[in-house]
């Protein structure tokens, strides 16, 4: 519909926590009913409840990405991960059933949305940056500028413009905005 107005619900970096992630969808309440549930990754990782979390965020009707974690917890090889990363993945795969990985490995790396107004991903929408952090408007420029070349493959080499990129990873919530001039990182 045109000019109709969505609410998101934007979480990221669950790592396994239970506990904070009943506790942040309670506070969420409050703000809701949201037209969106959206999880920039990281579902598991170095927490306790990895199978509870993928549940929760099933049941919630979240749209997922996979996360560096998620990824790792899926099989994929990811560089750059700590000794405690690997140490937690581990332990992380002990505990998943088969029906936690098959769910980990349906999820993409980019989520577009149907309407276009946005995209979804943990790190970033560039192709071998996946995992890189943003802290600073030169690391948010970078993102932004991939984002706006962002090949969808279903549309023949067509470069689609979204005003909205939704990215994870860094732990930090913040927003960039700007397109072509200079970009503002609020935290």
């Amino acid at each position: 519909m045109v000019g109709e107005t969505r609410r998101l619900l934007i979480i990221s970096d669950i790592h396994s926590n239970i506990l904070g992630l009943e506790a942040v969808l309670k506070d969420a309440e409050q703000y809701g009913p949201y037209t969106d549930k959206l999880c920039a990754g990281d579902i598991i990782g170095y927490n306790a409840n990895p199978a509870e979390c993928i549940e929760k965020i099933i049941s919630e009707n979240f749209t997922a990405v996979a996360g560096n974690h998620d990824r790792v917890g899926r099989g994929d090889k990811v560089s750059d991960f700590n000794w405690l990363a690997e140490y937690a993945i581990e332990k992380t795969q002990k505990e998943l059933k088969s029906k936690h990985i098959n769910y980990l490995q349906s999820l993409e790396k980019i989520y577009v949305d149907p309407t276009m107004k946005f995209l979804l991903t943990h790190g970033s929408f560039g192709k071998g940056r996946e995992d890189c952090y943003i802290f600073h408007e030169q690391d948010a420029f970078g993102v932004m500028q991939r984002r706006l070349d962002f090949n969808n493959d279903t549309s023949e080499g067509v470069i689609i413009r979204i005003p909205l990129g939704i990215v994870g990873h860094t732990h930090i919530p913040l927003y960039a905005s700007g397109l072509f001039q200079k970009i503002k990182v609020a935290y």
